[in-house]
């Protein structure tokens, strides 16, 4: 499905209307030849929730409405190439399915907002099958991790800098880093932090399947998946995508009528 609909949006950004400038990649917001995920957003979050962020920083967050394409050219065409990439390494994604999507979506309400007919769109021929290839690309990030292929495992091991003592502590009571961020049993539950007077309003549905947490080894905040015998957590302030990800993706310990919750969340 995602195939298709790679096809259909590559001939679309190929297309798109001549009122839009061609920027240089230098120049351009997206600059989607030169894309490459965050490492500590990697480390952090796992693979498809630093490519989340990094698509929203340069298509910009879907909650206000749908995107729009304000330039055309090399830079925005090889968005296509970065969306098969990931939806590859992680097939049945609900987050990238989402943004192919959204993507498509964005192309066709640019068209149309600048009062432009739409390239014309039939049964794929056989020249379109290479079509992701035709929006010209560079290689995607000069620092490419391996390719992957088990969507089980999304917090790849990523070479840095030794942290030392940092380290050292992922090996916590005989605990070894993979798919869990952090060692449960340096975990210890606190009482939620109190709702801000001001700023965003709080996310009911986020904070019922996470719970706020510290490690006892260094004293800092986290939260963690409420998901009774799921041991993930994530450090920094709750966020929708990570969590949303996790669970729909992820944990074998959510009930199909929770994911069903979270899904209608993701698709409003």
């Amino acid at each position: 499905m995602s195939e298709h609909k790679l096809q259909q949006l590559a001939k679309y950004l190929r297309g798109l209307p001549s009122a839009l400038a061609i920027k240089p990649s230098s120049e351009s917001r997206y600059n989607f030849k030169n894309f490459e995920p965050d490492v500590d957003w990697i480390e952090d979050i796992g693979l498809v929730g630093a490519v989340n962020q990094q698509l929203e920083i340069r298509l910009g967050t879907r909650a206000d409405g749908p995107i729009e394409f304000t330039e055309r050219g090399p830079p925005v065409e090889a968005l296509v190439n970065v969306l098969d990439r990931y939806t590859k390494d992680f097939p049945n994604n609900v987050l990238l399915e989402k943004w192919v999507d959204d993507a498509l979506a964005g192309a066709i309400h640019t068209f149309s907002k600048l009062e432009t007919p739409l390239p014309d769109w039939g049964v794929p021929s056989a020249d379109m099958a290479d079509s992701t290839r035709h929006a010209e690309s560079a290689p995607l990030g000069r620092k490419r991790g391996p390719s992957l292929t088990n969507t089980a495992s999304e917090s790849v091991p990523v070479a840095k800098k030794s942290k030392g003592k940092a380290a050292i502590q992922t090996k916590l009571s005989g605990f070894v880093k993979s798919d869990i961020n952090h060692n449960p049993d340096d975990l210890i539950d606190i009482d939620s932090e109190p709702e801000s007077k001001g700023g965003r309003p709080r996310t009911t549905l986020l904070h019922d399947v996470t719970r706020s947490c510290k490690a006892i080894s260094s004293g800092k905040m986290r939260y963690r998946c409420a998901m009774d015998g799921c041991q993930q957590s994530w450090s920094g302030r709750r966020q929708a995508s990570r969590v949303y990800n996790h669970l729909l993706n992820e944990c074998h310990h959510v009930d199909s009528e929770m994911k069903q919750k979270i899904a209608k969340a993701t698709s409003a």
